[in-house]
């Protein structure tokens, strides 16, 4: 089996959701896939792949050579890394980095300490040079990541997610932890979150690949997948590039709820993230904690939740405030 098509591939999602399982089983064998390793999980790959008798084409243990080293040491290392792979170019199909975050932080400390290799003036101005270097931290990741895709047919690169901070307060939203020139450059982009229903993760398609045909009034472009994949396999995605599924409606399985569609706008409260962990444990909820069938609250109850709610306060802000557990509150609101 080879790539199913070339280009850029960013992969986040939750903890223990199966980014990397999703990368190595993008349809590439082992000896023709480099994987970069910046967060320790591929060691065990590694191992198992030995004691089979296999092993990938290059295995390069990015936290073992970056350990006590700077920004601007590790930006070299990783320069370094690449200048190799690209003697080596044809030779393998696929080049796997996880988690890029670690290598896209060094950029602008990078830039930061080499000022004059990016700009032969900068504004006297604090806050205008700030974003000066800011620009030119995103427009030399958007370099080094053209310089990935020349040198391999296909790129993934995995992140976590991180709080999103505006104006220095966390706003209880979950976003990827990258930056904007990795957005822009992908191809396709997936947030992976758990089944209730399978070990294999749902994908959310935060950014769609589509097939370009010709027709008798021109060029015709055809998105290959629907928002949501359920499992979000390698299969799954070959069944819908083999039958894409344009511009159809979606099938029940492919609809989003309420917390899907929060993170394809970009908008994941921790609110939802409660209604999804809970969603997720099913019956296995605490005695105590149980979600009660029938309304025991008190009007009173029921409306001081209700005007918190209204007012913007988070779930756990009112459980705090009310001495009600979260799934009570959670039955007051969905009443």
């Amino acid at each position: 089996m080879s790539i199913l098509f070339p280009g850029i591939i960013h992969v986040t999602g939750e903890p223990d959701s199966g980014k990397t399982t999703f990368a190595i089983e993008c349809g590439v064998s082992p000896d023709r896939m480099v994987f970069i390793d910046a967060d320790i999980k591929a060691s065990a790959i590694v191992n198992e792949l030995k004691e089979s008798g296999n092993s990938f084409f290059e295995y390069i243990d990015l936290i073992k050579k970056i350990a006590d080293k700077k920004e601007n040491e590790i930006y070299d290392i990783v320069i370094k890394i690449i200048d190799d792979l690209e003697k080596k170019k044809g030779q393998f199909d696929v080049i796997v980095f996880d988690n890029w975050t670690l290598f896209e932080n060094v950029l602008e400390p990078y830039v930061e300490a080499n000022l004059s290799k990016f700009r032969q003036k900068w504004s006297p101005m604090g806050q205008i040079k700030g974003a000066q270097m800011w620009q030119s931290s995103f427009d030399l990741e958007a370099q080094i990541l053209n310089r990935l895709a020349e040198i391999s047919p296909l790129v993934i690169l995995t992140t976590h997610l991180k709080p999103e901070v505006r104006q220095n307060v966390k706003t209880g939203r979950q976003i990827a932890d990258c930056k904007k020139p990795l957005v822009q450059k992908t191809h396709l982009r997936i947030w992976l979150h758990l089944s209730k229903d399978s070990p294999e993760p749902i994908g959310l398609v935060l950014k769609r690949i589509s097939k370009h045909t010709i027709t008798k009034d021109g060029i015709k472009t055809i998105n290959v997948l629907p928002r949501k994949l359920v499992p979000c396999t390698w299969d799954k995605i070959r069944e819908y590039w083999n039958n894409p599924i344009g511009n159809r409606k979606p099938l029940p399985e492919e609809l989003l709820d309420e917390y899907e569609m929060s993170v394809l706008d970009g908008i994941l409260t921790e609110d939802q993230k409660l209604v999804l962990k809970l969603n997720l444990d099913g019956g296995n909820l605490d005695e105590e904690d149980k979600i009660p069938d029938e309304n025991k609250f008190a009007d009173d109850v029921v409306e001081k939740v209700r005007k918190m709610k209204e007012d913007g306060k988070s779930i756990p802000v009112i459980s705090r405030e009310t001495k009600l557990n979260i799934p009570d509150i959670i039955k007051i609101l969905e009443q």
